[in-house]
C-alpha cells in the first residue's frame, strides 16, 4: 500500500541566503521518495501491532514529557542507535500538526528559535511540494541545519523531509512526518562541522478532538544521540 503522494510540482528553492543552489533530479526526488515509503509503511505496521507497554529489556527509557516517552535501543552499541517514541497529546491534531509544518527558511528558523535554540543556521534548500486547501500540511522538500554545541564542533544535519496526512475509513486523520539524512554536493559537512546522520519518521492520530496519538520510530548515529536530554517528568 502506497501512503506516499509522489509530488509532481518542479522543486522551488528556497535556500538560505549566500548559500548555493540545490539541483534535485528526479531520479534523486524517486529515491529519497521510495526511502521515506519503505519507512512509513514499517512505522505503520509497527504503530498497528502497538499493544500494552514496550519491553523494557529491548528499550531504555531516555526522557517522558507531556504523555510522550521517549526510548533508545537497550544495550547502546557504536553505529546507529534506534529510537521509538509512543505516547498521547492532549492537544488538537491540527495544533500539532501546524506547530510541525514550515515551508520556508524564514518559518523554520522562527520554529527552531522558540522550540528549540540550539539548532542556529537553518534553512529549506528547496520545496517540491507545498500545502494547499485540499492538502493543508503537504511538504516535501529538502533542509539543512546546524546544531550549536559547547563542549565539541558543532553539528550539521541534511535532510529529505516529507509531510503529509490521510484520512482513515473511520473519518478520524493520521499525519506523517518523515526525516531521512542525504548528502548533497552543494551541501557538503564544513570543515567546522560534523555532519549528523538521522532517520525518522513519525505518526500521528487523531484519537478524540482533543486527543492525539503519536508514534516514532527511526535511527540516530551515536553522536547524535549524545545530544538527547535525560530522563525529566
Amino acid at each position: 500500500m502506497s501512503y506516499l503522494p509522489t509530488p509532481t510540482r518542479p522543486p522551488q528553492r528556497g535556500r538560505p541566503a549566500g548559500q548555493p543552489n540545490v539541483t534535485l533530479e528526479v531520479p534523486q526526488l524517486d529515491h529519497y521518495h521510495d526511502r521515506a515509503e519503505k519507512a512509513l509503511t514499517e512505522t505503520i505496521t509497527a504503530y498497528g501491532k502497538l499493544n500494552g507497554d514496550v519491553n523494557t529489556k529491548q528499550w531504555k527509557s531516555l526522557r517522558s514529557k507531556r504523555g510522550v516517552r521517549l526510548f533508545r535501543g537497550h544495550p547502546l552499541v557504536v553505529g546507529h542507535t534506534p529510537l521509538l517514541c509512543v505516547g498521547t497529546l492532549h492537544a488538537r491534531f491540527d495544533d500539532v500538526l501546524e506547530g510541525l509544518y514550515c515551508d520556508n527558511t524564514e518559518e523554520m528558523l522562527f520554529m527552531n528559535a522558540i522550540t528549540c535554540p540550539r539548532l542556529a543556521d537553518s534553512g529549506v534548500l528547496t520545496a517540491v511540494q507545498k500545502r494547499t486547501r485540499l492538502e493543508p500540511y503537504a511538504f516535501t522538500g529538502i533542509k539543512w541545519t546546524t546544531i550549536k554545541l559547547t563542549m565539541a564542533n558543532n553539528r550539521d544535519l541534511c535532510y529529505f523531509e516529507k509531510v503529509g496526512m490521510v484520512r482513515q475509513a473511520t473519518g478520524k486523520r493520521m499525519a506523517y512526518h518523515v526525516m531521512q539524512s542525504v548528502e548533497l554536493p552543494e551541501y557538503s559537512s564544513k570543515m567546522t562541522h560534523q555532519r549528523a546522520h538521522v532517520s525518522l519518521c513519525y505518526v500521528f492520530e487523531e484519537l478524540e478532538d482533543d486527543l492525539v496519538g503519536v508514534y516514532m520510530k527511526g535511527d540516530v548515529d551515536i553522536g547524535t544521540f549524545a545530544l538527547a536530554p535525560r530522563n525529566s517528568r
